[in-house]
């Protein structure tokens, strides 16, 4: 099994089964990624967040500082980071 295999079994799946309720509760979906914020950082799990339909683009300040108070910064012994990236867009539309 490779690095992303086993990060994806032990950090990206576990994550996102405890912690999606929370986000989808607000009206907001959660996509998550492997990354490093450094070159030399150890792998981090990136969590990236965006509206549902009919949620509001941006996404409130209050809101957005709760979510992140809410998510952990660090989950399996893995570094966690929470961005908001709004709408994403198709590049084939």
């Amino acid at each position: 099994m490779g690095v992303v295999e086993e990060f994806k079994r032990d950090v990206s799946e576990p994550f996102y089964q405890r912690y999606a309720s929370l986000v989808e509760a607000e009206g907001y979906s959660m996509t998550l990624g492997m990354g490093k914020k450094e070159k030399d950082d150890p792998d981090t799990l990136m969590v990236l967040l965006s509206p549902q339909e009919g949620s509001p683009d941006p996404i409130g300040k209050d809101l957005l500082e709760r979510l992140i108070e809410e998510l952990p910064d660090e989950f399996n012994e893995t570094p966690v980071i929470v961005e908001y990236i709004g709408i994403i867009v198709s590049l084939e539309e």
